[in-house]
């Protein structure tokens, strides 16, 4: 009697169900095989969240078709998978999603393709013929979100939990290193800065202006006893203060005075370079010397640096229609015992380096619908170098406001970078009917 054998092109059909079952497994999903009395459905895909492991009820029915042969007209980028007539009949008629997963078990090779897109095209359906690019349609573990979006409605919404994995977050927190030892405080007959900007300059004084004056009294770092203040306030009534009295205090009135302080100081610390714009409430980086582009290279870099004030030119008129400054807001925030600057980058607009441009909200929120991750943090970047850079040769630090780095933090979550981006929208610049507006874009 001649012995029952297993044929070799069995064999190899089982290895192929077994590899895509071991990819499927390896994503963290479900493999049902199919019954034995199946009629063109190997098995069926129940995909799970990655993270949590909860089924997310979306499957997809799988046919799989193996070979230890070279794949029909197979070159280094592509083969070819040439569909059985009344298969594509079985596929295309039912509700379900199909896909057909070609393999070479041998070489743990496997490629896919959604049966019911990718023959929605007449002409590739009278065809019959897949053609599989080997990087694009590659099946893996890494196929897990193409193959939600395959299985999954557009009307339906599905969230996935973070992926648990270690990244370093970026914040926009630079942390505030020290600031002035003292706070004084002192009467005074005067009720505005203005006003005491006046009687200071008939003093002939030339120093910095970390100081402020509210309900006829005067706070600063400065020491009030000394000339000219005395000029300017009562030398009997000056209070010395600690400053931690202050930096710590837990009256909001005295919170809220002290960051008045820290902003005084900042506005010092920067002057020249970068200029506090009162009405937009933003600081912003000042123009070059006859208004010519202005640059600022990173402490150590080789680059010619960035851009942080430049002029804006109409491509059809040719003419100058602004100046465009790198700019930030900036809030100091203390969090337990620290302080921190809060910094969020953003552009200002002027007509000629000083006067804010009519337009300005309108240029600022283009430029930001065009700016990317990429852009943002290297103006975050540039900000935090002039806040952190060290004094010159012939300068001295800055005794009432110094900075460190930015705040990075670890977390235990994640995102996938690759689903983000591919669901994201490419913002493009809006259209404008008037020819100031077309020079944003030059």
């Amino acid at each position: 009697m001649k012995p029952k054998l297993v044929s070799m092109q069995a064999l190899i059909g089982q290895r192929g169900v077994n590899l895509v079952e071991r990819i499927v497994l390896d994503m963290g999903s479900r493999w049902v095989p199919s019954p034995v009395l199946d009629v063109g459905i190997d098995g069926v895909i129940e995909l799970c969240d990655p993270t949590t492991r909860a089924a997310l009820g979306i499957v997809l029915h799988v046919q799989s078709r193996a070979t230890e042969e070279r794949f029909t007209a197979e070159t280094a980028d592509s083969l070819e998978y040439l569909c059985q007539e009344r298969d594509l009949d079985y596929w295309m008629q039912g509700n379900a999603p199909v896909v057909l997963v070609v393999s070479r078990p041998g070489s743990d090779e496997a490629y896919w393709v959604s049966v019911k897109d990718y023959f929605a095209d007449v002409k590739r359906r009278a065809a019959r013929r897949v053609v599989f690019n080997k990087t694009r349609d590659r099946f893996s573990p890494g196929a897990f979100h193409d193959l939600m979006r395959t299985g999954t409605s557009r009307e339906v919404g599905i969230y996935l939990a973070p992926p648990r994995r270690r990244e370093r977050i970026l914040t926009n927190l630079v942390t505030v290193r020290s600031f002035g030892d003292r706070v004084f405080v002192a009467d005074t007959d005067y009720r505005t800065r203005g006003e005491l900007w006046d009687a200071l300059k008939r003093e002939g004084y030339d120093g910095g202006g970390e100081w402020f004056a509210k309900e006829r009294r005067l706070v600063s770092f400065l020491d009030l006893r000394e000339p000219p203040w005395p000029k300017v306030c009562d030398r009997g009534s000056v209070d010395d203060f600690g400053v931690d009295e202050w930096a710590q205090a837990e009256d909001p009135d005295r919170v809220r005075d002290f960051v008045r302080l820290l902003n005084s100081a900042l506005r010092e610390k920067l002057y020249p370079l970068v200029r506090f714009w009162s009405d937009e409430d933003v600081f912003a980086f000042t123009a070059g010397p006859g208004l010519r582009e202005r640059r600022i290279r990173r402490t150590g870099a080789r680059s010619g640096g960035r851009v942080v004030f430049s002029e804006y030119v109409s491509k059809r008129s040719s003419r100058r229609v602004a100046y465009r400054h790198l700019a930030f807001d900036a809030q100091f925030r203390r969090y337990g015992d620290l302080w921190y600057l809060e910094i969020v980058p953003t552009y200002l607009f002027t007509t000629d380096g000083r006067q804010v441009a009519g337009r300005n909200g309108e240029y600022v929120a283009a430029m930001k619908r065009l700016d990317r991750n990429e852009a943002v943090r290297g103006n975050l970047s540039t900000c935090v170098e002039v806040l952190t850079r060290a004094p010159g040769f012939f300068a001295r630090d800055y005794p009432y406001l110094s900075f460190g780095g930015l705040v990075e933090l670890d977390l235990d979550v994640g995102i996938n970078d690759q689903a983000w981006l591919a669901g994201g929208e490419v913002a493009t610049a809006p259209e404008h009917e008037s020819d100031e507006a077309d020079g944003l874009w030059g």
